[in-house]
């Protein structure tokens, strides 16, 4: 049975990897600390293991966001002050204001 691992941090490796995705483990090399696994590329490759975390664990991903106040000003010179609300898959909540 191949193990199956989690992507934690998708780190230099957009359009590869995807943070909270599964990925099947083909090859392992304990002495550099690497996996080999196909990517969301398609193609087949060594990743540090750091970037993942074992099959089971909980990695939250950004579910929703949204805008709780409304924007009046849309330009770029805009001092306006905007809060927006952010989910996480794992049910946590944050708002943020943010000008």
């Amino acid at each position: 049975m191949k193990e199956i691992v989690i992507c934690n941090s998708i780190g230099s490796y957009s359009g590869a990897l995807t943070r909270g995705k599964e990925y099947v483990v083909i090859e392992e090399n304990k002495e550099k600390e690497q996996i080999r696994i196909v990517g969301d590329n398609n193609r087949t490759r060594w990743y540090k293991k750091y970037y993942f975390v074992p099959h089971g664990t909980t990695v939250p991903v950004l579910d929703k966001w949204k805008f709780d106040d409304e924007i009046i000003d849309s330009s770029e010179k805009s001092l306006e002050h905007v809060e927006m609300t952010f989910t996480f898959s794992d049910g946590v909540r944050f708002a943020l204001n943010k000008a």
